[in-house]
């Protein structure tokens, strides 16, 4: 990238949109960021249209979550191979815990087991994980727009130290909690939240 040329990055979530727009806060005129979900579609059926292809076909940058949710990636990279084009999946980098998903056995007296198949997609759920997620997209947009590496830096810098006074603040609330139990409708998602040395122990309840 030059400082004539506009870079076109697309995301697929709303996390990586939102990590990519702290990244290049201030940067607005230098860099079109398209959120490919925009339209409120479910992450888990959305289904890519010709335009969609075309904005990523035509993209500098494709930041996408991984863990086989977004099955039709693959296909959509491969039919428009780009060896300039940088690709970022979020749940490979490198510091991402990404934790096993599975079915939930919820027995009689209320407690549930899980039995591990494959892995849990929603990492930006954790706060540990958006800040390996964010340092890697500066990483990726530094190397596309070298001429603005300082600004992406400190972008990075400033909102990395947001995100761990928020996780601090969280172990916190999880080491001063009476009640040792979060207790969710939901399934596997919330066990991303909170660090494993201390989260807190998880009862899910089905219905």
């Amino acid at each position: 990238m030059t400082e004539e040329e506009k870079c076109s990055v697309v995301c697929t979530n709303f996390s990586s949109y939102d990590w990519t727009r702290e990244v290049l806060k201030g940067l607005e005129s230098d860099v079109e960021i398209t959120y490919l979900f925009d339209d409120g579609a479910d992450v888990h059926s959305f289904q890519p249209g010709t335009e969609d292809y075309i904005l990523i076909a035509e993209s500098d940058v494709f930041i996408y979550a991984g863990n086989g949710t977004e099955t039709w990636i693959e296909e959509a990279l491969a039919s428009n191979p780009d060896e300039n084009r940088i690709v970022l999946n979020l749940s490979e980098t490198e510091g991402v815990n990404c934790l096993p998903a599975g079915e939930v056995h919820v027995h009689e007296e209320g407690t549930a087991d899980a039995h591990e198949e494959a892995i849990d997609e929603h990492i930006w759920l954790s706060l540990r994980n958006a800040i390996f997620c964010t340092e890697a997209i500066a990483e990726c947009m530094v190397t596309a727009m070298p001429a603005w590496k300082a600004q992406i830096e400190s972008n990075c810098q400033s909102y990395v130290a947001e995100l761990r006074e928020l996780d601090q603040a969280y172990q916190e609330m999880v080491q001063q909690s009476v009640n040792p139990y979060m207790i969710v409708a939901d399934r596997f998602p919330f066990r991303y939240p909170l660090p494993p040395e201390t989260a807190f122990p998880v009862r899910y309840r089905t219905a």
